[in-house]
């Protein structure tokens, strides 16, 4: 046992005094004040709009979030994959980044509500579309940008970052402490807050880096290196949120609401974990320009705080999400039950993050995108059956076996290309 430990300690103090952990640090503060904002978003929304209004909400967010990250087509994933190994790459990088927002993000904005019209008939159509229109604006031109500040280890930037974004959100969600509280006047206030949010960020960029440039080759080029990006960080959000938009559309509100919150407190249980990955993603480009066994190597020195800071997380979740459920009203008094199903989700989560990251800082990031798009279609496919049987508890059925699968893919897949 003590070899064990002393083992763990000195990963820890590795860990501690390396650059991963001065960066994880910083995420770690970006994060906390994101998760600070987001918690008192959801609180607001959740007492005010109800467990039926709040699922709804959340069912169209969870559709249109999907599209979003869609819409700079992987070159967000590709400005910091350029500008990590080559910081004269910003401008160009920048550029395309900008570009792509404008040329594929807004006919897909369109597409989306169009989309959603149909499949969510009857609900309000000028709310999907300024929801659509504000996740666009964060995923791509608030939250871009700040991938050429983690590319160029400002982290103290990308944190602020993660809290104004959020802050944005929870100003808008205060909208609904005025008058009577609406799906509609929530979008509104979204779509105003994170617009105005993303001239700020674009600009501080400008201001500090200088400005973008572009030419058409670039983007094309662009575009076409990052589709693999968007199509496996799309693949990854449709086994995380679209049961909650399948719950909507069974008209099964309050499970969707349950579900929702639920998802939302296991979330930030996972935390400390995304901010120690977060801080590691750039080391994983730099080893996998050498090999994916380097990449791989790198992982696996950070498995240990990832399981346990997964299995504690989860656990503090089950905890809170008691005295939670009671703080958003006696209709989220249902949460418990769905949290404790979820508990083993963060750990798979993290371990399928490793191997994906180890897999993209090695260029296999279209291997990784074929795994997500069949993890995420047997989770459509489970769930088609299961939602409107059992509820948010086939959702959960549905997460695992679909997790399940695209871990075990990604491990073998690994295994094979790294010999």
């Amino acid at each position: 046992m003590k070899p064990t430990m002393d083992t763990v300690q000195q990963r820890w103090h590795a860990l501690r005094t390396s650059a991963e952990g001065r960066r994880s640090v910083w995420s770690g503060v970006g994060l906390a004040g994101s998760s600070i904002a987001a918690v008192l978003t959801v609180s607001v929304a959740a007492t005010q709009l109800g467990t039926a209004r709040y699922g709804v909400y959340a069912g169209i967010g969870a559709l249109v979030n999907l599209a979003a990250m869609f819409g700079a087509l992987g070159t967000k994933e590709v400005l910091l994959q350029r500008v990590t190994r080559d910081r004269a790459e910003l401008a160009p990088a920048w550029g395309v980044l900008l570009a792509a927002n404008a040329v594929v993000g807004v006919p897909l904005l369109w597409l989306t509500v169009g989309v959603s019209a149909v499949l969510l008939p009857g609900r309000d159509l000028l709310a999907i579309a300024l929801i659509a229109l504000a996740e666009y604006v964060s995923t791509g031109l608030v939250k871009g940008p700040a991938y050429a500040w983690v590319a160029l280890d400002r982290y103290p930037l990308v944190a602020a970052t993660n809290i104004f974004d959020a802050s944005l959100r929870c100003l808008a969600v205060c909208s609904l402490l005025v008058g009577t509280p609406d799906v509609r006047r929530l979008a509104i206030a979204l779509a105003v807050s994170l617009g105005v949010g993303a001239v700020v960020v674009n600009l501080l960029l400008a201001r500090s880096a200088g400005r973008p440039t572009l030419c058409w080759d670039e983007l094309v080029h662009g575009c076409r290196v990052g589709a693999p990006f968007s199509v496996a960080t799309i693949s990854a959000a449709v086994q995380s949120n679209i049961d909650q938009f399948m719950l909507v559309r069974a008209r099964l509100d309050v499970d969707a609401g349950l579900y929702a919150a639920g998802v939302r407190l296991i979330s930030y249980s996972m935390l400390p974990q995304h901010a120690l990955m977060s801080a590691a993603v750039p080391e994983f480009f730099r080893r996998g320009q050498e090999s994916l066994a380097e990449g791989l190597s790198y992982g696996r020195k950070l498995l240990t705080p990832i399981v346990v800071m997964s299995l504690g997380g989860a656990a503090i979740a089950v905890v809170g999400s008691v005295p939670l459920g009671r703080l958003f009203g006696d209709r989220f008094d249902g949460i418990l039950p769905v949290v404790a199903a979820l508990a083993a989700f963060p750990l798979l989560r993290m371990l399928q993050l490793l191997l994906s990251n180890a897999l993209m800082g090695s260029a296999r990031q279209r291997f990784v995108a074929r795994t997500q798009i069949v993890s995420a279609a047997l989770n459509v496919a489970i769930n088609l059956p299961l939602i409107p049987w059992l509820g948010w508890r086939g959702a959960v059925i549905s997460t695992y076996a679909s997790e399940l699968i695209n871990l075990g893919l990604l491990w073998v897949g690994a295994r094979r290309r790294a010999r």
